[in-house]
């Protein structure tokens, strides 16, 4: 279990983004946006290749 990375969604006006938050250092990426996100699910074993952008 890392409670490293925490996934945000943030609903905004006519969007939603998914920020990814480095909890060491509090640097976040959004990494998706769209009309609504329903349900973030990030597993230890996903390839977070995105994440390389805020590390």
């Amino acid at each position: 279990h890392d409670d490293r990375w925490w996934a945000v969604p943030v609903q905004t006006t006519g969007a939603t983004r998914l920020h990814i938050i480095d909890t060491s250092n509090g640097q976040n990426a959004v990494i998706v946006e769209a009309p609504s996100i329903f349900h973030p699910e990030l597993l230890p074993d996903h390839d977070l290749v995105y994440l390389k952008r805020i590390e």
